[in-house]
Parts: C-alpha cells; sequence; structure tokens
C-alpha cells in the first residue's frame, strides 16, 4: 500500500514546502491539489519545470494532479451553455497541465447541482 499527501492544505504556503514535508512523513507520492498559488493549470503550463524539478530533487513523484474545479468560476453542473463551454476548456487544460507534469491521473468531481423544486 501506498500514501500519498493531498496539497490543497499547503495552499497558503510555498508548493516546496509540499514537497520537503512529504519526503520528510515518509509519503511515497503528492497528489497535487491544481489550484492558486501553487498549481492553477493555465499556470502549469507556462511552466510546469519547476514541479518537475521539485519531484526529481524530492524523489517524490506526482502521480495524481487535482484541478479546482468545484469553486467559483468552475462548476460544470450549473451555469449557462456558456459557463458550460469554458468548464470544458478548463478541463481541456488541465489534462494537459497533468501530462506536462508527469501525472498518470486527473481526479475530478463534477461539481454541485441543484435539486429540482
Amino acid at each position: 500500500m501506498k500514501f500519498g499527501m493531498f496539497t490543497s492544505g499547503y495552499q497558503r504556503l510555498p508548493l516546496e514546502k509540499c514537497f520537503t514535508d512529504a519526503a520528510q512523513l515518509g509519503y511515497d507520492y503528492i497528489e497535487l491539489w491544481g489550484g492558486y498559488p501553487h498549481a492553477f493549470a493555465p499556470d502549469v503550463i507556462e511552466d510546469y519545470r519547476e514541479i518537475r524539478r521539485l519531484q526529481e530533487h524530492y524523489g517524490i513523484p506526482v502521480p495524481v494532479y487535482t484541478p479546482e474545479h468545484n469553486a467559483y468560476p468552475y462548476n460544470y453542473m450549473l451555469g449557462t451553455e456558456k459557463q458550460w463551454r469554458n468548464c470544458m476548456a478548463y478541463l481541456e487544460v488541465s489534462v494537459r497541465a497533468a501530462g506536462l507534469i508527469g501525472a498518470g491521473q486527473m481526479l475530478i468531481s463534477v461539481g454541485h447541482g441543484c435539486a429540482a423544486l
């Protein structure tokens, strides 16, 4: 069995702190949260090399990328057709980002819908 650390709790700390803690605590991998300030998908596309460098330096892989998609402005379940298209475009960018950092898996959820009245 392998144990991984999900990095969403580190959003107020430098990304490198995730890697130092994962290494010191004996985690096998990092599940990288794709929100600001660490790994928002469009930013990863522009500069994925830093995440690759951290993986190499600490010997901690990132096999799972979890883009932020349940908070504003992305929610696959609500909104107009235009908002849904924007979400799908963001999802495509997220898949590219996952590939660039070497993540073989991407975790998503569809967001929050609403019950019919």
